[in-house]
């Protein structure tokens, strides 16, 4: 038996699981540039997901399912065994009020990626209200001070102009 469910790569280049319930979930990762103090341009994925083709924001009512965990692990480690230097980030945003419990289970999840791939979070305050982030990238990425100082700056320039 998996560990995970079965990833679909689909022609977009995003995935596709279905779990043990029904549930389809699809994964994408969109593309953003990100420019660091010495005017290095980075791309920065930015992953994202939905369940059954809409991002619903409230309370999630099913019993937890570790496969989902592993499934989205699975992914990550295809990510960053194709691309070593790949730098991904994932936001949880407070709509539901439930931001900071989506970024402890995401932290929960990010223990799980291999030691060499390095998770780093944070948040910020927009307008009063905690927003999430986290940046994975290998720990040997060469230029990873510089990406982090630019990713710390970006998501403060974000909240104060937004």
């Amino acid at each position: 038996m998996s560990l995970h469910y079965n990833i679909v790569l689909n022609p977009d280049f995003s995935y596709s699981f279905i779990t043990d319930n029904g549930d389809i979930y699809d994964v994408y990762f969109i593309e953003y540039p990100l420019i660091d103090a010495d005017d290095n341009k980075h791309i920065i994925y930015y992953f994202s997901f939905v369940r059954n083709g809409n991002f619903e924001c409230k309370n999630f009512q099913k019993k937890y399912d570790p496969k989902i965990k592993l499934t989205f692990v699975e992914i990550a480690v295809r990510l960053f065994d194709k691309m070593e230097h790949a730098c991904v980030t994932y936001d949880c945003f407070n709509e539901d009020g439930f931001a900071r419990h989506r970024s402890i289970v995401f932290k929960n999840w990010c223990k799980e990626l291999p030691a060499q791939v390095e998770c780093h979070h944070t948040s910020v305050v927009h307008r009063g209200i905690e927003w999430y982030s986290t940046l994975i990238l290998s720990g040997e990425n060469p230029l990873k001070r510089l990406i982090l100082d630019a990713y710390t700056k970006n998501l403060r320039d974000i909240a104060n102009n937004w």
